[in-house]
């Protein structure tokens, strides 16, 4: 009868006839769909009041009216339900070691779009059945064949003629296979290289999107992500090259690095973001590394501007840590979790500040030169941009060193996700350590560190990118200090003839 009060359920849920769990301040279900929740938990009676809309036009009489209800969004099956429960449980984890946000910050956006593509819900399923195995090392035969069926579903979606449509979801699928295809996969196994996989996928699709108009959800983070793996795997891979798309949407996807000179950089304001780990200075590298010679003034740059953030980075570790330590209890304070990001800024800040000690290493000349190809190089120019000595080099990679085996010490706690970021700045430093006593025990430390990296994941190859990038680094370097003397010994007669491309034949620093 009228007036008997009905459930608390939201109106989406009731009128799809789905039970609500009328979580707050949304459902799941209208969570994971991407719905409005509305009137969750309210009161309400049965026969409420509908709005009476005539069928036409016309002024219908009063016993020719319809009562119109809004048409049901189609309910998830059970399946995919069931596997966007399993999905946010997996988001849901905050241990360190176990994290799997630290793969992107769009992950939480992805089960609001589930049940739209049939590939984008395989992938999801590959992932989280394959999840387990970053505990047990052991893939499951479920595992596989999940794996084996996402990759079936987005062959099938990139054959289809609407990709251009669905091509979010598919970008997002490939990224899921690729965490997938990294816990799955056994050591000594050959896989294809991610970056470059995506790297073409994206200058397939170049143009698609109108990337000012993105804003910060997830398609916006979704590509910042994918950008960011293209760059720093085209930093150790000669065969990953960056589209001119990377350079045209950067900036609309990270905005540009805000001081260009050390004057300005040294007085910026604080925060947690520091410059040199901006998208737009990083897409930089890749250029930098093919073709050294040609950008050694904005090499020299980006060097000073790295050691001022590392040293700003530090100065605020140690006050985060000094605070952490005054509070009555430490352990439960839930700032603890600001630690790890600061450790992976840290992380990613010392492996481009020694990338960046290490293309100026190859080229930096004797120090009888410095003032001759400064000038001829960078122009007249304030203090700030003379090319740093050799000796001075050497001496900051031995400190920046130090710095990356006590912080691969520290965080080799969070492994395996909470540090995987740490492989890339132990391969810059085993590339840059010198082979001559006293450093024999560094390089042999940073090594042992790399191989035990190695056994986080089957497919990981940190050993041999940085046995081939050090072998490529110390015979450049080589030449370029015979280079170097054969200079002085003329005067710089080369430097005034024209012919200044010093080292410039030798090309790409990582082929």
């Amino acid at each position: 009868m009228p007036g008997v009060p009905s459930g608390r359920g939201c109106e989406t849920c009731r009128k799809a006839k789905k039970k609500c769990g009328q979580e707050l301040p949304s459902c799941l279900r209208c969570t994971r769909r991407g719905l409005q929740c509305n009137g969750n938990g309210e009161r309400r009676y049965k026969f409420i009041h509908e709005e009476v809309v005539p069928k036409s036009k016309k002024e219908p009489s009063p016993d020719k009216t319809v009562i119109c209800f809004a048409k049901p969004v189609p309910a998830l099956s059970d399946e995919v339900s069931s596997l966007a429960s399993a999905f946010v449980s997996t988001l849901s984890i905050t241990d360190p070691r176990y994290s799997v946000m630290c793969y992107g910050v769009f992950l939480p956006d992805v089960p609001a779009r589930m049940g739209k593509h049939p590939a984008l819900d395989a992938s999801i399923a590959a992932l989280t059945h394959a999840y387990p195995v970053v505990h047990t090392s052991q893939p499951t035969s479920l595992a596989l064949s999940k794996y084996g069926t996402a990759l079936t579903a987005l062959r099938v979606a990139l054959d289809s003629s609407n990709v251009r449509e669905s091509m979010l979801e598919i970008l997002c699928s490939i990224y899921l296979l690729m965490v997938t295809q990294i816990w799955l996969s056994r050591p000594g196994e050959r896989t294809l290289s991610h970056g470059e996989a995506i790297a073409s996928v994206l200058d397939t699709v170049a143009g698609t999107f109108d990337i000012s108009k993105l804003g910060d959800g997830f398609a916006h983070q979704l590509l910042a992500t994918l950008c960011m793996l293209v760059l720093m795997e085209s930093v150790f891979n000669p065969n990953c090259n960056l589209h001119p798309w990377y350079y045209t949407n950067i900036v609309a996807l990270s905005g540009p690095a805000s001081p260009r000179h050390l004057d300005t950089h040294a007085s910026k304001k604080g925060g947690l973001t520091h410059d040199s780990l901006c998208l737009w200075t990083l897409a930089q590298i890749p250029l930098y590394v093919r073709k050294p010679s040609g950008y050694l003034k904005e090499i020299n740059i980006a060097y000073r501007n790295a050691l001022v953030d590392l040293q700003e980075l530090n100065t605020r570790k140690a006050l985060f840590l000094n605070y952490i330590a005054s509070l009555p209890s430490p352990s439960a304070s839930p700032l603890g979790s600001v630690l790890p990001l600061l450790q992976t800024a840290h992380g990613m800040l010392l492996a481009v500040t020694l990338i960046y000690n290490i293309l100026l290493s190859i080229h930096s000349p004797s120090p009888s030169l410095i003032p001759i190809l400064t000038a001829t190089l960078c122009g007249p120019s304030p203090s700030s941009t003379t090319l740093p000595k050799s000796a001075d080099l050497d001496h900051s990679a031995t400190h920046l060193i130090s710095e990356v085996l006590i912080l691969a010490h520290t965080v080799s706690r969070y492994r395996p996700l909470g540090a995987a970021y740490m492989p890339i700045a132990l391969v810059a430093a085993y590339i840059v350590c010198p082979a001559s006593p006293p450093n024999t025990s560094e390089q042999d430390l940073l090594m042992q560190m790399l191989k035990d990296w190695e056994t986080d994941f089957g497919c990981a190859q940190w050993v041999g990118v940085a046995e081939r990038c050090r072998g490529r680094f110390w015979e450049m370097r080589k030449r370029a200090e015979a280079w170097s003397e054969l200079a002085n010994e003329e005067d710089g007669v080369l430097i005034a003839e024209g012919r200044l491309g010093w080292c410039g034949e030798a090309g790409c620093a990582v082929q």
